[in-house]
């Protein structure tokens, strides 16, 4: 079965991903700490917008991404990585 390719829409980066052979189609939904929507989550409701329009039969589902870079941060400080290198961003994206 063929797979889709799949964009972690950001203002600063963007995430490519591959989806299951199912094709299940998951989009990160980066809320507020709050639980209220931020500039971002608008966004993001546009591009969800867009998936539904463009793939009418395939299921979009949202999973909340608050605390996610905390939790990456603290499995790459339990994985033992230097702190010089946890300073970078691109490996709390990667995790």
């Amino acid at each position: 079965m063929e797979r889709i390719l799949c964009l972690d829409y950001g203002k600063v980066r963007t995430g490519i991903a591959v989806t299951d052979p199912l094709q299940i189609i998951v989009v990160g939904y980066p809320l507020q700490l709050n639980g209220t929507k931020s500039d971002t989550t608008i966004m993001v409701d546009d591009f969800i917008g867009l998936l539904k329009k463009w793939y009418p039969t395939k299921k979009v589902d949202v999973i909340d991404e608050r605390l996610s870079s905390i939790e990456a941060n603290n499995i790459i400080i339990r994985s033992g990585v230097k702190k010089s290198k946890r300073k970078k961003k691109g490996l709390i994206d990667k995790i």
